[in-house]
């Protein structure tokens, strides 16, 4: 089973959650705030410099930075490599880079084929 960091958009900490927890929707930081994975902003991407799969407030814009490396993960440069789209099963919106096929969304394991729901997006 897939592990995820995810931020918390109230205080900025990470916790990290599997995918079987993270399938809530609502997950309770240590601050005391719920984050609502369909209301927060949130997408998710596999850093650029160590390869981890990142679930971060993309609101943050330039600002959010990869718990793990510390890199920038939402860069200018990078959004131009990415599609964004919606997940087939349970809506909530995913980023992905250009050349996948498909992707498996990190709330609710559904396998999504990007150029699918590119094109249903564009109709």
């Amino acid at each position: 089973m897939s592990k995820f960091v995810i931020e918390c958009p109230q205080c900025g900490k990470f916790a990290e959650a599997k995918t079987g927890f993270f399938a809530r929707k609502k997950i309770d930081c240590t601050c005391g705030y719920t984050i609502s994975v369909r209301t927060d902003k949130l997408t998710s991407r596999e850093c650029p410099h160590c390869g981890n799969m990142v679930v971060f407030d993309q609101s943050r814009g330039e600002q959010a930075k990869c718990p793990v490396c510390g890199e920038p993960i939402n860069t200018q440069a990078e959004q131009t490599k990415m599609e964004e789209f919606s997940c087939a099963q349970c809506g909530v919106r995913l980023r992905t880079s250009k050349a996948a096929e498909t992707y498996i969304c990190p709330v609710c394991d559904f396998e999504n084929d990007v150029r699918e729901r590119l094109m249903s997006e564009k109709i």
